[in-house]
C-alpha cells in the first residue's frame, strides 16, 4: 500500500499541492496490515506515517 501511495504522489504531484503522506493515505482509506506490529518500532513508525495499524484478523 505504501508503494501505491508513493505512485499516487508521483503521478499526481500531490506533494507539490501541499498534501502530506498521511493525507494521501487517508484519501485511499488504507490501514497498515496487522503484520506491521511485528516490525522494529522505528521502521514501523516510518512506514505507517502515524496511522493506526489494522486489528489482528
Amino acid at each position: 500500500m505504501v508503494a501505491f501511495a508513493e505512485k499516487l504522489a508521483r503521478d499526481a504531484d500531490l506533494r507539490e499541492q501541499g498534501l502530506t503522506d498521511e493525507e494521501m493515505l487517508d484519501a485511499t482509506g488504507t490501514e497498515p496490515d496487522a503484520a506491521f506490529r511485528n516490525m522494529e518500532p522505528g521502521l514501523r513508525d516510518t512506514l505507517t506515517v502515524g496511522r493506526s495499524i489494522a486489528p489482528n484478523s
